[in-house]
């Protein structure tokens, strides 16, 4: 804000639509709203965008998908990438949260994106924003190692920590390795490997080794509470 009174061009920081609505909502409500869909998202960098087999970065990744969200109520899963919402592109995953949350609490939006190498579209029906709680990661036993990755099979205690059925975690990241390199961490949880679903560590060893050498595979870990797919 300027001595002359002009905002000098900063009010057009707020999307006109946005202001329109968050307006409107004050003058019927009193309160604004903002939707909700329920998913975790990241972005699709060069190596995730080769291994779910698109020609270029795009869409936001689905890395994790809230209980009873719209977006679970719709069917999207983690892994999806979305590449439309209601009709709008979405070239980035920061695109995204905007797109949601200027849409009406209970309005239907299509959602279009892509599983295993196939487009397809859902039908949403937005919800109301609210806060979420975060999982932790317990103890280890039962080891196995590959790309730089050690990992074991969870215990009965950190399943329910984390309120999982499977997945394997991260004893040991070594340095230098590949798995280094893709910013494997220590505690990190592996539920997931090019889709396929992670139950235990006989089966992140014949996951791992039905890997294209060639090809990035993208490796859904718990971090802290939050999933995110990471490139190895």
């Amino acid at each position: 804000y300027s001595s002359t009174g002009s905002f000098n061009g900063l009010a057009f920081a707020i999307p006109i639509n946005t202001a329109m609505n968050i307006a409107e909502q004050l003058k019927n409500k009193g309160f604004v709203s903002r939707g909700w869909l329920g998913v975790s998202i990241q972005n699709v960098n060069q190596d995730l965008a080769r291994s779910f087999a698109l020609q270029k970065p795009r869409g936001a990744l689905v890395s994790s998908v809230i209980e009873g969200s719209p977006a679970e109520k719709a069917g999207i899963k983690a892994g999806d990438i979305i590449l439309t919402f209601n009709g709008k592109k979405v070239k980035k995953s920061t695109d995204l949260p905007p797109m949601v949350g200027t849409v009406a609490v209970g309005k239907s939006v299509e959602v279009e994106l892509m599983r295993a190498g196939k487009r397809q579209t859902l039908a949403v029906t937005i919800g109301e924003l609210d806060e979420g709680n975060q999982p932790i990661v317990g103890k280890i036993d039962n080891k196995s190692s590959n790309r730089g990755l050690s990992v074991a099979n969870l215990s009965r205690q950190q399943k329910e920590a984390l309120a999982l059925d499977e997945g394997v975690i991260v004893h040991h990241v070594a340095p230098n390795s590949a798995a280094a390199d893709a910013g494997f961490r220590q505690g990190d949880v592996i539920v997931n490997i090019n889709n396929q679903a992670i139950a235990d560590s006989k089966a992140f060893e014949a996951a791992m080794k039905n890997l294209d050498a060639d090809t990035p595979a993208a490796i859904l870990v718990i971090r802290k509470g939050r999933s995110l797919f990471i490139p190895l």
